[in-house]
């Protein structure tokens, strides 16, 4: 199954393709089919036909990495020398052109010659085959994995060490761990292969970690920082011995693992899929070739900030090495699917934009036969390997690069700039100008040329910044600026202005808008009915009767009907008269204002009303992170 050497992909803090150009790698997790996740490689579950259907739904999704994960099935296929299902697995990622990271002892396992055996034979039989893309030791790591394992002789096993007991503090007595193996809490804690004399310096050291956690947790509230800053402030001095014992034994664990890997497969790049923040900051992490972290945000832009502050602190824990967000995603039994798409799709661009090397989504599929519904509802597709939002929002991605260096606070940006057949703004993002760089994009993506039509109809000074993301409305896609409304019509290929205020009266909003915003109810329109569009046309026009200037001003609109729609209602108040159109209100001012002079007629901001109003949905409104 060898090959020739391909190159390593791993240079510097990113990784390049086979020419030699940086990627950045847009992937998934993979459990198998959703009627038989977790329980793939079983025997008489295995079935490639479904495997293929779903390595062509991830190629769909524009994910060219899947991880995979080698369970206690089949390592004992492996041991028996059974590669039949593995390699089949390997043919259809090839075939598809999909790369494959293969995530080792995704079961309990203790001794690592065990682990060494597989690592081995599996690096043995793929050397140098492009298909894998990396050897991932273990999932998510914990500290029990370390303290607890069976490590060759000669390894520096500092966490089992009774000396670590005096230095760390007693919290069990030696006389009292018999009692202690009977309770419930101890029969949670401490396997029952341990002697009396491990189980000791288990629960000690146990406890100790459990309290440097509790200090890293609330010195990281306490600073409005992370758990990761306060292991390398001086802060954490007294854990120092407890620091160096984690340290000293992830290195035992990682040892022979990344020896035996080298020696059968030299240059394939090796990781740990690490969730604990502690472990995977810890400086013997430089010993892999990349590193990767999971993370589960909050569904909100400040869950997404945190979760960036602690990336931004992992990756500067270990400088010189690609850091991956290798889980992340929003489970769909809390979050709407619009949104979580979107969120998940923000997420990709923030760990891009904050110098990550890459970012795979938990998970593939959904998980209809689990028995948490929370965590049965993270996929890309349903049951019924139906596309939910995200694959659309993982399309419409394309081709990420990653930016050298990452964000460098404070560096200047320009308040918007250009894009691939589109332009970014930044200037509707709630915040003062040039303090945060997320906004909003105009594009012509997936063939709907709002960009095209943004430029023709004038651009920001006709139609203001855009202030929210595409969503759906009422089957089309629609994009609020602040004066109108972007509506695509597929049939016409065209956009159309949304008659936004129609929309506004529809939803019950024109007691806010005459309360709020001077805005006049929309008059009777029944007499409408039936009528010639000629005499139902001369109707709404001689309302403008009233207001020779405000009239004036409507009709010297260029194809004034497509951009203001009907005149539905007038008024006058003390400070200005104001025209209700379907599409645009019109102010004329009558004294000075800051912003307009008296007798100068302005427009309101339409798309800005209806995102006051509540009306565009909670997923379209969070500013996107900068492409």
């Amino acid at each position: 199954m060898a090959g020739a050497t391909p190159p390593n992909p791993v240079q510097g803090e990113h990784f390049v393709d086979g020419s030699g150009q940086t990627v950045f790698l847009l992937g998934a997790n993979y459990e198998g089919p959703a009627d038989r996740a977790w329980q793939m490689w079983d025997e008489g579950k295995f079935d490639p036909n479904l495997v293929a259907r779903d390595l062509d739904r991830a190629r769909a999704a524009n994910v060219s990495v899947l991880r995979v994960f080698v369970q206690r099935a089949l390592a004992e296929d492996i041991r028996a020398g059974r590669w039949t299902k593995l390699d089949r697995v390997l043919d259809l990622a090839d075939q598809r052109g999909l790369k494959l990271v293969l995530t080792f002892a995704d079961y309990a396992e203790p001794e690592l010659v065990r682990l060494v055996a597989i690592d081995s034979a599996v690096a043995a039989r793929y050397r140098s085959r492009p298909t894998v893309f990396a050897y991932d030791l273990k999932n998510e790591p914990r500290f029990g994995d370390l303290a607890l394992a069976i490590y060759p002789p000669g390894l520096n096993a500092a966490l089992q060490r009774a000396t670590l007991v005096a230095a760390v503090g007693e919290t069990l007595a030696r006389p009292d761990v018999a009692g202690y193996r009977a309770s419930e809490q101890g029969q949670a804690d401490l396997p029952k292969r341990l002697t009396d004399d491990q189980a000791y310096v288990y629960a000690n050291v146990l406890a100790a970690y459990r309290r440097l956690l509790q200090d890293a947790q609330a010195w990281a509230k306490a600073h409005n920082s992370t758990v990761v800053r306060y292991l390398q402030s001086p802060d954490s001095a007294a854990w120092n011995p407890l620091k160096e014992a984690l340290n000293a034994t992830l290195a035992a664990w990682l040892k022979p693992r990344l020896d035996a890997l080298r020696a059968a497969d030299p240059g394939r790049p090796i990781t740990v899929g690490h969730v604990d923040p502690l472990l995977a900051s810890l400086p013997v992490n430089a010993w892999l070739d990349y590193r990767t972290t999971h993370r589960y945000p909050s569904a909100s832009s400040q869950g997404l900030e945190a979760a960036m502050a602690l990336f931004d602190d992992l990756r500067a824990a270990v400088p010189g090495k690609p850091l991956v967000l290798g889980e992340f995603g929003f489970s769909n039994a809390g979050v709407d699917e619009q949104r979580s798409g979107a969120l998940e799709a923000d997420l990709v661009r923030l760990v891009r934009d904050h110098g990550g090397a890459g970012a795979l989504k938990w998970m593939l599929n959904d998980y209809p036969n689990g028995f948490n519904p929370r965590e049965n509802a993270f996929g890309m597709y349903r049951p019924d390997g139906s596309a939910k939002p995200v694959v659309a929002a993982f399309q419409a991605l394309g081709v990420l690069c990653p930016v050298p260096g990452g964000l460098r606070p404070g560096e200047p940006r320009p308040l918007d700039y250009d894009l691939p057949a589109g332009h970014f703004f930044t200037q509707a993002n709630g915040k003062p100008p040039g303090t945060d760089p997320c906004g909003y994009t105009i594009t012509n993506a997936e063939g709907i040329a709002f960009w095209d039509a943004f430029q023709r109809l004038g651009g920001v000074p006709v139609l203001g910044y855009p202030v929210a993301r595409r969503f759906l409305l009422q089957g089309f896609v629609v994009q609020p600026m602040q004066k109108a409304i972007f509506q695509w019509r597929p049939a016409e290929r065209q956009v159309w202005l949304l008659n936004t205020f129609d929309w506004l009266h529809d939803a019950g909003k024109d007691g806010w808008l005459q309360a709020a915003r001077q805005t006049p109810a929309p008059f009777d329109t029944r007499p409408d009915a039936g009528q010639p569009w000629e005499q139902v046309l001369a109707r709404h026009v001689a309302l403008l009767d009233s207001n020779p200037a405000l009239k004036a001003r409507f009709l010297a609109e260029a194809d004034w009907i497509n951009r203001f729609g009907l005149p539905m209602s007038v008024a006058d108040y003390p400070n200005l008269s104001v025209v209700r159109a379907q599409r645009a209100v019109l102010q004329q001012w009558k004294s000075d204002l800051p912003w307009a002079r008296a007798g100068e007629i302005t427009l309101a901001n339409g798309g800005d009303l209806a995102k006051e109003a509540g009306l565009i949905p909670a997923y379209a409104v969070p500013p996107e992170p900068p492409p």
